[in-house]
């Protein structure tokens, strides 16, 4: 007979195979619903009252409030029924699976995980409070009257892990390198760039490591970089001494510069990097559609294949009402 103890021997599992996309949840957002003179509403078993709808994660939602319970409330006692209702998937066929948690007060219940579809829409508690207990000052449930209703949301997402390019040790920045990019001292190449010439210097013996084709360019001493931010030519160089990409709100102002950048230097390491980059702290619904056109017409594959997975997936038709669509259509090969 075969032990079952902890103890027992382990299986030798010489391989895992993965079927299928696994689901990750997206990250956590709440909404907040005000019923102003909670007192005064309608609180009969069943009595409904539902507030209008918020957007949140591609989806809608509202929320359901049943003052005196709803028809499978306990009937030991009045209740408070507050049901969760994705108002998407009740016009249109599909699913939305989701984990949330409702939050009124000082009533604060586990996470509940449900998949919301045309069928089984609403999810929810049906027992959540007993109303004597909101209706009592000293509990602090309504305040001027008003109860406030919290959802934390989150949302399961087929979306990949964002693949990032990884460093070997001999490009990870060390303490020599930042005081070389630091210090003017020895540097051999002076990049003046943009219309204002501002002053770059560097070392034609790193650049020639971590950015070949930019040194090629510095026959002279002396070098002319038009047609460039000045901005956007400091991140490039930080990036061939430091490896650091620049922050979230650069990329959203100058993600695209800093790309033409990549290209126009053959930096392609700093190119990848800028791209995973892009994909995970600026790309959304809103712009899916301006980065696809962009990134077809400068060869950025991993950007290109997220701006479409984005899209494909949108079924808060967000990304078909976005500026970027209208252009998009007009693309004879997108």
């Amino acid at each position: 007979m075969n032990d079952p103890s902890p103890n027992a021997a382990k299986k030798n599992v010489v391989g895992t195979v993965d079927i299928g996309q696994k689901k990750t949840l997206s990250e956590e957002h709440t909404m907040r619903f005000d019923f102003h003179q909670f007192a005064l509403l309608p609180s009969q078993r069943d009595q409904l009252t539902q507030s209008s709808s918020i957007a949140c994660h591609g989806s809608s939602w509202s929320l359901k409030v049943y003052p005196g319970g709803c028809a499978i409330s306990g009937e030991d006692a009045q209740y408070v029924s507050i049901i969760l209702k994705n108002t998407v998937v009740s016009e249109n066929e599909g699913e939305v699976a989701a984990e949330f948690r409702i939050r009124a007060g000082s009533r604060v219940p586990g996470h509940k995980v449900a998949v919301f579809t045309k069928a089984s829409k609403n999810w929810g508690h049906p027992n959540y409070l007993l109303r004597s207990d909101v209706l009592d000052p000293s509990q602090g449930f309504l305040v001027d009257g008003t109860l406030t209703v919290e959802v934390d949301l989150q949302v399961y997402q087929e979306t990949p892990q964002t693949w990032v390019p990884t460093m070997s040790s001999a490009q990870t920045p060390n303490d020599t390198m930042r005081r070389l990019f630091a210090s003017p001292k020895w540097t051999d190449i002076v990049f003046r760039v943009g219309a204002a010439q501002k002053k770059f210097q560097a070392h034609r013996s790193i650049l020639s490591i971590t950015a070949p084709t930019l040194c090629r360019l510095a026959e002279e001493e002396d070098v002319e970089i038009p047609n460039m931010e000045p901005s956007v030519f400091g991140c490039l160089l930080r990036f061939m001494y430091l490896a650091e990409l620049p922050e979230p709100a650069v990329l959203h102002e100058q993600g695209r510069n800093l790309l033409e950048a990549a290209d126009r230097f053959e930096c392609k390491n700093f190119k990848l990097r800028l791209e995973a980059a892009i994909v995970e702290s600026v790309l959304n619904k809103k712009n899916a559609a301006k980065w696809l056109l962009f990134a077809d017409s400068h060869w950025c594959a991993l950007l290109k294949e997220a701006s479409i997975d984005i899209i494909t997936k949108d079924s808060g038709a967000t990304c078909i009402e976005s500026d970027g669509w209208k252009l998009l259509k007009k693309s004879p090969v997108l």
